[in-house]
């Protein structure tokens, strides 16, 4: 169980890294010149990027909820496949009911923490969207 909460957690912290990374770091990496190459393209076509950061952070954060309950409906099969593959060995038959518990524990949590955020978010940008 240990080495599948390990794994959990690396996988959470691999993918949050590079959502993270992906809208951050991208437009500081490229200020001086994608930014302005991007900014006349937008400027010749009259269309202007108006997104506020609340959005690019619900975005951001949308979307690792979105893999950790991708992860979570897979650790739901994975138990359910060691279930059946028991063969009424109590401590597979055990293992496999926890992981099939927990994974349902986290994608409550999963879907708690996507309401939240975007009450928290919505509440401090002012109104809803």
């Amino acid at each position: 169980m240990k080495k599948i909460l390990i794994t959990f957690g690396l996988i959470l912290a691999v993918a949050g890294f590079f959502a993270f990374n992906a809208g951050f770091f991208e437009k500081q990496a490229y200020a001086n010149s994608a930014a302005d190459l991007i900014k006349q393209g937008a400027d010749s076509t009259g269309q202007k990027d108006t997104r506020p950061v609340s959005d690019i952070i619900k975005t951001i954060i949308n979307t690792m909820l979105f893999i950790i309950g991708v992860m979570a409906v897979i650790m739901i099969i994975w138990g359910g496949i060691r279930y059946v593959l028991s063969a009424g060995n109590s401590a597979a038959l055990t293992s496999a009911k926890n992981t099939i518990v927990y994974s349902i524990i986290g994608l409550i949590i999963a879907i708690l923490a996507y309401a939240i955020v975007n009450f928290v978010i919505n509440t401090v940008a002012g109104g809803n969207r």
